[in-house]
């Protein structure tokens, strides 16, 4: 893909053309897209993989924005006031229309006020960027590349694909006392962990699928 779009550039600079805005918004959701499929997969298995294609999408994300801010003021023959070109770029960094935006950003507002209210600045602030701020640009990314039902069933393919390993795992490590990805052993109280370091990751990692299969059970059946 980043083949591509450097192609796409290279030839549209040789013909004395500018990528378009539906040129820039497609190449960049299709390469946040792709970045999501290893984060789908390896979610419970590497925080490295995760951190990685993590800071692709943001930094794609950005580009992004910052492309169409850009197009959209030479189109537009915006005015060099601050006014108007304040409103454009507050206009072009807004995230699209969804239902779950507005609780994303109450969610947001209610950090930032405790991590001002902290009593331990720097490691408040430390978590709010490096968490609360990523999660919810990773949240903005996925609300825009994911835009068919194709891609979305492909997310959620290696989701459930990447669930189905880790209980596997959980399961041998529970008869045979170690699991299979990292070989990690039974803990002495007999709580099972599959890959994660300590038993309570693992039960919050398997929150998310269990819920979304109790969801497709009562879709199945009604």
């Amino acid at each position: 893909v980043l083949k591509k779009l450097l192609r796409g550039i290279l030839r549209s600079q040789k013909r004395g053309k500018r990528m378009t805005r539906s040129q820039v918004i497609f190449w960049c959701d299709r390469i946040m897209y792709f970045c999501f499929l290893p984060i789908a997969f390896f979610l419970p298995i590497s925080s490295a993989i995760l951190e990685i294609f993590s800071s692709l999408i943001i930094a794609v994300y950005l580009i992004k924005r910052i492309a169409l801010f850009i197009l959209t003021i030479k189109e537009q023959n915006v005015t060099r006031s601050p006014r108007r070109i304040g409103g454009t770029f507050l206009k072009t960094f807004a995230p699209m229309a969804h239902p779950l935006v507005l609780p994303v950003m109450i969610f947001f507002y209610a950090t930032f006020l405790s991590v001002i209210a902290s009593q331990f600045p720097y490691l408040s602030w430390k978590g709010f960027f490096g968490k609360t701020v990523e999660s919810i640009f990773l949240f903005f990314a996925i609300i825009e590349c994911m835009t068919s039902r194709r891609r979305i069933n492909v997310f959620l393919g290696l989701f459930c694909l990447s669930a189905f390993f880790i209980s596997i795992a959980g399961i041998w490590q529970h008869f045979f006392k170690k699991d299979f990805i990292f070989g990690h052993a039974f803990t002495l109280d007999g709580r099972v962990t599959a890959c994660f370091g300590h038993p309570n990751d693992f039960a919050a990692y398997l929150i998310i699928p269990v819920a979304f299969f109790i969801a497709l059970l009562f879709w199945a059946w009604s």
